[in-house]
């Protein structure tokens, strides 16, 4: 299977880089937990890529843009740091190609505090020299 034609999922032909910090993707696997603060609902999700400024999981459903997140962050087993982190998240995209199953949830960090951050620095940092090692 080749790569995804991503896109057909943005207007105008071309897909934007919108980052600002590099992202990781996940080589270990990483879980995470949304709640919407709007409903409260409890949503379960695969971590796939992580940066200073977001994250993108794999979830079940899909979300509006815009809509608001608290986010339990929990690393793999393998990583020696902090396990858990919790931040605020905003969607800022949501599609699902037609051979996936789960929808792939983009979120930006709106509230990430100072030592969160740098436990998330660490992480990257940590999977950067595992990917290294591969």
């Amino acid at each position: 299977m080749g790569f995804p034609d991503f896109k057909r999922f943005f207007k105008g032909g071309s897909v934007p880089e919108k980052r600002a910090t590099e992202r990781v993707h996940m080589w270990e696997h990483a879980e995470g937990t949304l709640r919407d603060l709007a409903t409260n609902a409890m949503y379960e999700a695969e971590v796939r890529d992580l940066s200073k400024q977001g994250v993108r999981v794999a979830c079940e459903k899909n979300f509006s843009v815009g809509t608001l997140f608290e986010i339990e962050l929990r690393f793999p087993a393998a990583y020696p740091g902090e396990k858990r982190i919790r931040a605020r998240v905003q969607v800022i995209h949501s599609y699902k190609l037609e051979e996936q199953r789960r929808y792939r949830v983009g979120c930006q960090f709106s509230q990430l505090d100072p030592i969160s951050l740098v436990q998330i620095e660490k992480f990257v940092t940590w999977m950067k020299a595992r990917a290294k090692k591969d």
